[in-house]
């Protein structure tokens, strides 16, 4: 018995060191493989040595100095992953579309080089469906056999292809988005031989650093093919939709929370102009359920540009979605990859009318530091197309983000603080506009390192537009196009950017414990007059659906940090604090004037809610709001 005893502890001995020996050895190659990817990247970003080493501002004015951060600091280098590619098939697609230049056709055609990989020799029966919008939901038409080949018109934008034994369960299915051409009047007192063709590519989720970080190959390019990097873009709001509000209609978010239940259509957006001077629209986004204007928001009523990918992406989650890839994969690709195929053909279909185009890419960067790593050359790949196809001869591109990573422990570190509030923003002309447009391209290239923001971005591509001026956005009457000269002396206010979003100083620890409590308690405090002001308004606010509005009072936990802006005149400070009950983490700013002391209204959730909110009405009361069924409680 004793032997027996003696001989199953040197066996679970045994088997604990050799538990230990593979953690280690895992963890030996997760440190060499990511010390070879931060070497690779280093080598990679030898060019922003070059460009930015001798500046410890990127913005160094009288009223704005944004620090210029290493990408790679030591204190967010345990954060710092590689990025994994998910596969969507070991197999080639059995079917895809091809478009032919010389009659400006589309064809669905099967792939015959594929089909021994899903048949033994038995003939394969092939249907496709299309996927339409059907009001705000989509429907999908009937399967309808084809043989070898189908020609698309209009309607068979958003295709679902299915093959099968006669029978049989299915051995293929995909989807196919294509961009078929849209003939539109053109409305020649508008258009005229100088148009130029808008394309807005943009990032969810990514800020400048961590675009040089993850995306060095890319960066390299755009600046070795003379892309114009504004890196002194500075975000308004605190997610994607107020930043892309006043990019795209030069609003503010509506001040009424109801606001929030109508359909987007009667905003202003800029993409109605462009149709309305002829050119053809497209906007996209791949994935609905993390899309700008959806989500707790209603969308639009109506497509609101001539192209609109919605009712495709929403197919593809819903049908697609698997334990496996989740809605990484739709078909034989992941939605970005969808989207990069969808802009390209959009751009080359329409290469011979004037077109805008806004395409926002979600899915490998919303909330993800690491993965846009794996797609670095997939964005290479793209922007060399553009290149290559003759596309950015008469196409202003413009890629850009609208924010950094807004949660979790790297946002909580002052590297993190900078990075939330500073997407970046490239811009690249066509030769003959700059040439044609002289001044405009100096005051774009003098404005390099100035203090900008989306409400500047709104205004520049209204100049681009209306050629002879340029648009003054209502969400910031001293906003400017960035074609007419900055002022050097520009604030934040002046910018459109609120104190608590502000980037524009440098930041420091503060150790006091007492202080730091007694701020911390404002925040709190003005948080729950926030959850008091958004019940008065659910109160008084009638629909026809019942509203259970049920906020716990949050209390002051805990301090996660204090740091003070480093500015000339008033004194600023950061808060960071964690509440209960429930756990959530905020961000304030607190603005000490000689007379007072003011919290700024805008601030900053650290931590995900995911349900901890489902029963606050509208997007703004979620940020705050606890839900519970009972206890201690504002309102019950």
């Amino acid at each position: 018995m004793n032997k027996t005893l003696k001989f199953n502890r040197r066996v679970k001995v045994f088997i604990l060191i050799g538990l230990l020996v593979v953690l280690v050895i895992k963890s030996c190659r997760y440190r060499l493989n990511y010390t070879q990817r931060n070497m690779k990247n280093n080598v990679n970003l030898a060019h922003l040595n070059t460009l930015y080493s001798d500046l410890e501002y990127l913005v160094d004015s009288p009223n704005c100095k944004i620090p210029n951060l290493n990408p790679f600091d030591e204190s967010i280098s345990k954060f710092l992953k590689s990025g994994d590619h998910t596969k969507c098939s070991s197999r080639p697609p059995l079917t895809e579309v091809r478009y032919s230049p010389t009659t400006g056709q589309h064809m669905l055609e099967i792939n015959l080089a594929a089909v021994h990989f899903y048949s033994d020799g038995r003939e394969l029966l092939c249907c496709v469906s299309m996927i339409q919008p059907h009001g705000v939901n989509i429907k999908v038409t009937e399967c309808k056999f084809f043989n070898g080949s189908w020609a698309l018109t209009r309607d068979h934008q958003f295709l679902f292809v299915r093959c099968s034994d006669l029978g049989q369960p299915p051995v293929y299915e995909n989807v196919h988005a294509t961009p078929v051409r849209i003939r539109k009047t053109k409305k020649y007192s508008m258009l005229s031989e100088d148009n130029v063709n808008v394309l807005l590519l943009g990032f969810d989720s990514m800020s400048r650093l961590n675009l040089y970080r993850t995306m060095p190959k890319t960066v390299n390019y755009l600046h070795a093919q003379g892309w114009t990097e504004m890196v002194g873009y500075n975000k308004v709001g605190d997610n994607t939709l107020p930043n892309l509000m006043s990019l795209l209609t030069g609003l503010p978010l509506p001040r009424t929370q109801a606001a929030y239940l109508n359909y987007f259509d009667k905003f202003p957006f800029v993409w109605k102009d462009f149709s309305s001077a002829g050119y053809v629209t497209a906007y996209a986004e791949d994935k609905p359920y993390l899309e700008t204007f959806y989500g707790d928001l209603p969308g639009f009523k109506n497509a609101p540009t001539d192209y609109y990918t919605r009712s495709f992406f929403l197919f593809g989650e819903k049908y697609f979605a698997n334990n496996d890839t989740g809605t990484e994969c739709l078909g034989f690709k992941s939605p970005s990859e969808h989207m990069f195929n969808y802009l390209i053909d959009f751009v080359t279909v329409n290469k011979d009318d004037p077109f805008f185009g806004f395409f926002w890419i979600n899915q490998f960067s919303h909330n993800d530091l690491n993965k846009p790593a794996s797609e670095d050359e997939n964005t290479l790949k793209l922007l060399q197309q553009l290149n290559s196809q003759g596309i950015l001869g008469n196409t202003i591109v413009i890629f850009l983000s609208d924010h950094g990573l807004r949660v979790d422990d790297l946002r909580k570190t002052k590297v993190g603080w900078y990075e939330d509030r500073l997407p970046f923003l490239f811009i690249a002309l066509p030769k003959w506009y700059k040439a044609r447009y002289e001044l405009r391209y100096r005051n774009l290239q003098e404005n390099v390192k100035k203090l900008v923001s989306p409400y500047d971005l709104y205004s520049t591509i209204y100049h681009i537009l209306q050629k002879d001026t340029w648009r003054t956005p209502s969400g910031c009457k001293t906003c400017k196009s960035l074609f007419t000269p900055v002022s050097s002396t520009r604030t934040c206010a002046e910018a459109g950017i609120s104190p608590h979003w502000c980037s524009c100083h440098p930041i420091n620890e503060v150790s006091d414990i007492l202080f730091a409590s007694f701020l911390a308690d404002l925040v709190v405090e003005t948080i729950n007059a926030k959850l008091l002001d958004y019940k008065r308004i659910v109160e008084n606010f009638k629909c026809n659906r019942t509203v259970n509005f049920s906020c716990a009072t949050l209390a002051n936990s805990k301090i996660l940090y204090l740091w003070q802006k480093a500015k000339p005149s008033d004194v600023e400070y950061i808060v960071g604090v964690e509440t209960q009950p429930g756990g959530a983490q905020f961000e304030g700013t607190i603005i000490g004037t000689r007379n007072d002391i003011l919290v700024d209204n805008a601030m900053s959730r650290l931590n995900h809610f995911h349900n901890l909110s489902h029963c606050a009405l509208f997007p703004e009361s979620k940020k705050y709001c606890f839900c519970i069924d009972n206890g201690p409680s504002l309102f019950n």
